[in-house]
């Protein structure tokens, strides 16, 4: 078999086309009838061995024209219908349904098993075709017409030619929500709504460039466009802006999750709000540390001062001050961080496995602030004293044994303090330490000063 010569068209795409029907009477049908003769015709149809029984697809679309055969010559082409046969015994066509089998089992439709016989058994035949076409370029005569949805034009791939403008377009009105913002194509109906911006992020905007006013009015309209600039919400919304941007800068040097990154915005936006009606006036970023710091605690995942003194350059007397000023302007009363809630944190900081180390030390610090022994201490110096009897009880380990210098390099509390605060806890030892976590003789021998580790 020889296939067919298939010339395709130029390979002009505008951008932004989608191919498709364009007007309601784009698409037409063509029918009409050939005489064949040959006991093959040449042409192929889709079809299925059903329990060794060939069947014939519903609808019967013509998959394959041999080269040179009796139908290429009549010009039958692949994708023509087959819509009815006439065998020159019967006085009229038989037309070319679905033999609506009751099967469900398959869902696929065929024709009827007399038109198949027709159709297999060649020879003299009478076979009705239909064919789709597209409404031509008026131009060149292509059927290759695209539609440009963004300008309502119907153009020609072929020849680049208009044929048709003004199109009404059927399409749904999309607008942008927050997780597709950051693409490139501007939605007709605006971005999505922002709830850390001025009126959720809606805008009216004066633009002072019109082309066909009066030059009078055009220069009023500038004006009035610097001025919307200068003092409009727009200023607002950039000053904003600026601030969420530094709040992001600062978690990404400490490494914080976006939970903690929005509510710190969130934090920011309360106050921007409410600092208006005050005359006290704080530099922006001690406010913006306080507002993260702020938000680690509420989420959980609270940090040191020392940490966010750290990542700001900031000292812990400008921390503090602005803490106090943020906590009284947004209304927000955060409990006093204790020494066990940064327990999980240093632990893991010392990839200490498992949870003992940890729940151990967490007992030993509420047992030693019940008993008033770390009393105007650092909790990070506390938290670090306790981890450190923890590890020395567990010294054969080297899974759940970290030395005191470790444990001073992953927390920030100095070695000589840690040895102080766990001397102090060492007197009560046997009151700090669980009981299912060390037995009585293993406590009697914590070494005083902490040994030589």
């Amino acid at each position: 078999m020889v296939a067919e010569k298939v010339v395709q068209g130029s390979s002009f795409k505008p951008k932004g086309v989608i191919q498709g029907s364009v007007i309601p009477d784009a698409v037409t049908w063509t029918t009409w009838d050939v005489d064949f003769s040959a006991s093959s015709w040449g042409i192929k149809a889709a079809m299925d061995n059903v329990n060794n029984d060939i069947r014939f697809k519903y609808p019967l679309i013509i998959t394959e024209v041999v080269y040179a055969s009796e139908a290429h010559k009549q010009g039958i082409m692949v994708g023509d219908y087959v819509i009815g046969v006439k065998s020159p015994e019967a006085a009229d066509f038989i037309d070319i349904s679905n033999a609506n089998e009751k099967t469900p089992m398959s869902r696929e439709k065929y024709v009827l098993d007399s038109v198949r016989d027709i159709l297999m058994r060649g020879g003299p035949c009478t076979v009705r075709f239909k064919r789709k076409h597209r409404k031509p370029c008026a131009y060149c005569g292509s059927e290759s017409l695209i539609e440009i949805l963004e300008e309502g034009s119907i153009v020609c791939s072929n020849c680049a030619m208009e044929n048709n403008a003004r199109v009404m377009s059927t399409q749904s009105e999309w607008r942008t929500f927050q997780d597709d913002d950051k693409s490139q194509e501007k939605g007709r109906t605006g971005g999505p709504e922002n709830a850390l911006l001025n009126n959720d992020g809606a805008q009216t905007k004066i633009e002072g460039n019109g082309r066909n006013g009066d030059v009078d009015v055009i220069g009023s309209a500038a004006n009035l466009a610097k001025s919307q600039h200068r003092f409009g919400s727009q200023s607002a919304d950039r000053a904003l802006t600026d601030a969420y941007k530094r709040i992001d800068e600062i978690c990404d040097t400490m490494n914080l999750s976006s939970v903690i990154r929005s509510q710190a915005k969130q934090n920011f936006k309360s106050y921007d709000e409410e600092s208006k009606k005050q005359k006290k006036k704080i530099p922006i970023e001690p406010v913006l540390t306080s507002c993260i710091y702020i938000a680690c605690r509420e989420e959980g995942f609270p940090r040191t001062m020392k940490e966010m003194c750290a990542a700001t350059l900031l000292t812990k007397k400008e921390i503090g001050n602005a803490f106090k000023h943020v906590q009284e302007i947004i209304k927000k009363t955060v409990q006093p961080m204790k020494a066990s809630d940064i327990i999980p944190r240093f632990c893991s900081n010392l990839s200490l496995e498992g949870n003992v180390i940890e729940e151990a030390a967490k007992h030993i610090c509420q047992a030693a602030e019940a008993l008033n022994i770390t009393e105007g201490r650092v909790y990070t110096s506390t938290a670090s004293a306790a981890m450190f009897m923890a590890c020395l009880l567990r010294q054969r380990n080297p899974k759940h044994f970290r030395t005191c210098k470790e444990i001073s390099d992953a927390t920030g509390a100095a070695e000589a303090t840690i040895r102080q605060i766990y001397k102090e806890m060492h007197a009560k030892r046997h009151q700090l330490v669980p009981p299912d976590f060390a037995t009585k003789e293993e406590i009697d021998k914590l070494p005083e000063g902490g040994g030589g580790f």
